[in-house]
């Protein structure tokens, strides 16, 4: 199959590009690992397992995605339930 004939598919069944879908899965898988974060885990850390390495443009995707920070989420996991 050729790169154009997947990207068509891609566009008619899910309306995103292949690298638009496989970005979007990476963001949240990333946010579920925030979300079940250790008590002494960075979100630096958990995008390193990723391969993210520009934390600036993350969180501006992360933020733009979600609505919030990567940092919210990680607060969120942290504080104690009341």
């Amino acid at each position: 199959m050729s790169p154009r004939t997947l990207q068509t598919i891609f566009l008619e069944q899910l309306g995103v590009t292949p690298h638009r879908y496989l970005s979007l899965r990476r963001l949240c898988a990333i946010r579920e690992s925030i979300r079940n974060a250790d008590a002494d885990e960075t979100v630096a850390a958990i995008c390193a397992r990723f391969g993210v390495w520009d934390f600036g443009r993350f969180a501006g995707h992360y933020r733009d995605h979600f609505g919030i920070p990567p940092s919210a989420d990680l607060g969120k996991r942290r504080r104690p339930a009341v």
